[in-house]
């Protein structure tokens, strides 16, 4: 699914295989990450 998506966000500490194939890089998990994307993207 990852492979076929127009954008595709990893994680910071993603595998480095996703990370390779990835549109853009965002924060960590633990930092929250995908929340943080979430709110810029959507929300500001």
């Amino acid at each position: 699914m990852f492979e076929i998506a127009d954008e595709k966000y990893a994680v910071e500490n993603a595998v480095s295989s996703l990370k390779k194939i990835s549109t853009k890089t965002i924060r960590s998990n633990q930092d929250n990450g995908v929340a943080r994307f979430l709110e810029e993207k959507f929300l500001i």
